[in-house]
């Protein structure tokens, strides 16, 4: 069997585990997939109708449909004159109309017309401003085909009949679907939430500037995760410093949980005298969902449900094993609290062979050039360098990968459309 073949058999034998042990490798940890998949198996909240002007970059929750034909009437495409039949063509009107409709042109008449105006009845075509001229015998064309039926004319539902589908659910509204959903005559429109999500980082060794001093670390965290999270489409409320105090994480979580739908946490999360995390949150009740991940860095990650009915994802205080852990069950937790699906993994062929972990999956940052993904080195839990230098994370399977064979990534949400990163690779 392939190194590709057993990564989805252990994928297809997680999901069918659910809370079975044998969905677990090591000590209460649950393997890499299953814990995927029960992060994005969280209920998703209701939907909400906002107004256009509120609507970008938001989910469609439901399909829009055209109130009316578009355009709702024949159109002038050019400034110029609406004229009806041959030429030559009597002007019966040397100012452009209101938008309301004229009266109705016989054959042979002409009146000025501007771009976007209904035309009247008994008009069959457009004769630009530039094209035509008139004289003593009346309006006449220099392009005879200046004046044919239908020309510079927007024909009534050319681009939609009224109840037309224009806008599927489920697609993100960016600029062009807006003005779409307003010529389709919608004020408001009915969309996916974005997952209220509170950061709290914990650690009395954290300072915010300057070189650390011994036994202090700057802290790497604070400034980047609400960007990742909004990348994500979760919407950040707030981000709080912690110390290392039991009570004080346990109020500070509190407190959060009231106005959040997600609560990210950092630090905190092994089981050493200074880890407080497990055990506030087993005094605060809360239900856990994953409590330990095979995966390196990032294994004591945990996902739980608070009494209040939010969320909390613990992540490992140290950088890359922390930002690891929210791309790995942050993207799918938010992802099915918004009701949208994370974007798949990336199919790729690993340059060179990798170890691995033989019980764990391990994230390796990586470049991705014309589907080959090349390491970038330097990917320890605490390390950046090599996350910093990389499009993808790659899902090495536990037994590793030969140099040649395709694994899973998760691309990075903060390199779209970035230009390549152009320092040199590190090898490991």
């Amino acid at each position: 069997m392939s190194d590709r073949d057993r990564n989805a058999a252990a994928a297809r034998a997680g999901a069918a585990a659910g809370a079975d042990p044998a969905a677990r490798t090591g000590p209460g940890r649950l393997v890499f997939e299953e814990a995927r998949r029960r992060a994005g198996a969280l209920p998703a909240l209701p939907t909400e109708t906002v107004e256009l002007d509120a609507a970008l970059g938001r989910v469609l929750a439901r399909d829009v449909a055209a109130t009316t034909d578009l355009p709702p009437a024949d159109l002038a495409a050019m400034d110029g004159w609406a004229v009806a039949g041959p030429a030559p063509w009597r002007v019966v009107s040397p100012c452009p109309e209101a938008r309301s409709a004229p009266a109705r042109l016989e054959p042979g008449e002409a009146v000025v017309i501007v771009t976007g105006a209904p035309l009247p009845p008994g008009a069959t075509a457009v004769v630009r401003a530039e094209a035509g001229r008139e004289d003593a015998v009346g309006l006449r064309a220099d392009d005879p085909r200046e004046g044919a039926p239908g020309r510079h004319v927007r024909p009534r539902g050319e681009e939609a009949r009224a109840g037309d589908r224009l806008l599927v659910a489920g697609r993100r509204l960016e600029p062009p679907a807006l003005a779409l959903a307003a010529l389709a005559g919608a004020d408001a429109v009915e969309v996916r939430a974005r997952p209220r999500v509170a950061v709290l980082v914990t650690g009395d060794e954290l300072v915010d500037r300057g070189v650390p001093a011994t036994g202090q670390v700057r802290d790497a965290l604070s400034a980047p995760l609400p960007s990742v999270i909004e990348a994500l489409g979760g919407r950040v409320t707030g981000v709080r410093r912690v110390r290392d105090d039991a009570e004080m994480l346990r109020a500070a979580i509190e407190a959060a949980a009231e106005g959040a739908d997600l609560l990210v946490t950092t630090g905190g999360t092994a089981l050493s005298r200074a880890d407080h995390l497990p055990t506030v949150l087993a005094a605060l009740g809360a239900e856990p969902i994953v409590d330990g991940v095979a995966v390196r860095p990032g294994g004591p990650t945990r996902l739980a449900r608070l009494r209040t009915g939010a969320y909390l994802l613990a992540l490992p205080g140290n950088p890359f094993a922390a930002l690891g852990a929210l791309l790995a069950l942050g993207a799918p937790a938010l992802g099915a609290l918004a009701g949208v699906a994370p974007p798949e993994p990336l199919d790729l062929e690993v340059a060179q062979g990798d170890p691995g972990h033989p019980r764990a999956t391990t994230l390796r940052p990586a470049r991705c050039e014309g589907g080959t993904a090349n390491a970038t080195g330097f990917d320890g839990p605490a390390m950046l360098r090599g996350l910093a230098d990389a499009d993808v994370l790659l899902l090495v399977p536990p037994g590793g990968l030969a140099a040649g064979a395709h694994t899973d990534a998760l691309a990075l949400p903060w390199r779209r459309g970035a230009e390549p990163v152009s320092a040199p690779r590190a090898g490991r």
